[in-house]
């Protein structure tokens, strides 16, 4: 079983994603803000992170950048999802550091794959 992070401020996408995760038998840590993913990730340690690109406090690249840049958690996986995908969002994305990229709202079989690809056990 993963523990996977969702950052996103749209209470919706972050309860679907939740249910999603459950139904796959895994554990979420939820996070509406920057701020809040960033203390949590170091208390919860998940295995891979989810951030929305497009955070009202934070911008999701920016959040992944923060994060990677904590010893503890620079090897988690951070995939960047975004609701508005173009091909330069997945370029910046990738070039950013992100470990991958998914387009929103996330299909249960992206999200099934991306577990299988990123979580270690």
């Amino acid at each position: 079983m993963a523990k996977l992070m969702f950052v996103d401020d749209d209470e919706m996408t972050l309860d679907l994603m939740e249910k999603t995760a459950s139904i796959l038998g895994h554990s979420t840590v939820l996070c509406s803000q920057g701020k809040e993913a960033i203390n949590k990730a170091i208390s919860q340690k998940p295995d891979i992170i989810f951030i929305d690109l497009g955070l009202e406090d934070i911008d999701g690249l920016k959040l992944m950048k923060m994060i990677r840049e904590i010893n503890e958690l620079s090897s988690i996986p951070i995939l960047i999802v975004t609701a508005g995908h173009s091909d330069q969002d997945e370029e910046k994305s990738l070039a950013a550091g992100a470990s991958g990229f998914l387009q929103k709202p996330i299909r249960f079989d992206d999200l099934t794959n991306a577990i299988e690809k990123y979580f270690k056990e």
